[in-house]
């Protein structure tokens, strides 16, 4: 991946990322984070409400509210390549 977003909504399997120079990759579900990102935060990233609302209404996406309003954490990588990308893994709250 170059540039750009993924927004993957279930399980996330293989080697995701692997890489990726500046994309986003976006999961709603389960995640394997590869040992080649590193963990930066846990935020509520601005932009990403509004994609995922967007998304939601337009092509009427099973996307929840909790998704919409939720954490997630943000990894940084692929740090194989030049560490630009990263993942974004929604953290459930109780």
């Amino acid at each position: 991946m170059i540039a750009g977003n993924i927004i993957v909504a279930g399980v996330i399997a293989g080697d995701v990322g692997a890489g990726n120079k500046r994309g986003t990759i976006v999961a709603l579900g389960p995640v394997r984070v590869p040992p080649t990102y590193a963990y930066a935060c846990t935020y509520r990233p601005p932009h990403l409400s509004l994609m995922l609302l967007s998304l939601r209404t337009r092509y009427d996406l099973a996307i929840d509210d909790a998704h919409l309003h939720g954490l997630f954490k943000r990894y940084s990588g692929d740090l194989a390549e030049i560490g630009k990308g990263e993942i974004l893994e929604w953290v459930a709250t109780p």
